[in-house]
């Protein structure tokens, strides 16, 4: 997939059934907070990869498919890597 048809595939995904933008909810700080509690070994350069991980709990999402093996830090999740399958 070249990077025109990555902008086209993304750009079509909110009109999609099956589509969710994942945003914080009320208790996005408590779960945070108690997140970072948990694992206090969390350092500031991987803190995008934190939000993700707090935006899953939230709404309950387990399973995550990624490369980036910094998620394999959070043991609440189960990572797919999608070039293993």
């Amino acid at each position: 997939m070249d990077f025109k048809n990555a902008l086209e595939f993304i750009g079509e995904l909110p009109a999609s059934n099956n589509f969710y933008m994942l945003t914080g909810t009320d208790r996005h700080l408590n779960v945070l907070s108690r997140m970072l509690a948990e694992l206090p070994e969390i350092r500031e350069s991987i803190m995008h990869d934190v939000h993700i991980a707090v935006l899953m709990r939230e709404h309950g999402i387990s399973q995550i498919c990624t490369r980036d093996a910094d998620f394999f830090r959070f043991p609440f999740l189960t990572i797919v890597d999608p070039l293993r399958q």
